[in-house]
């Protein structure tokens, strides 16, 4: 993973953590991890195109931002 990129994401996940303790979403006192294993149902087939990826990502970012716009104004 860049560096770059693993800063912003700890960064961002501590922002986040603060934000839900802030809002009593989530409290500290407890931690568990959950121990599921799940079968990988992934071979040599099963594969996305680059490209394919690539033209639905502007597409997907816009239904994000409006997603987060409606989940704004409904406050």
């Amino acid at each position: 993973m860049n560096p770059n990129t693993d800063a912003l994401i700890e960064s961002l996940f501590i922002q986040f953590h603060s934000q839900c303790l802030k809002k009593n979403l989530i409290d500290d006192n407890s931690i568990f991890i959950d121990g599921t294993k799940v079968e990988a149902n992934a071979n040599r087939y099963t594969f996305v195109w680059k490209k394919s990826i690539q033209n639905h990502e502007s597409k997907l970012n816009e239904n994000s931002k409006a997603l987060y716009r409606d989940l704004v104004e409904e406050k």
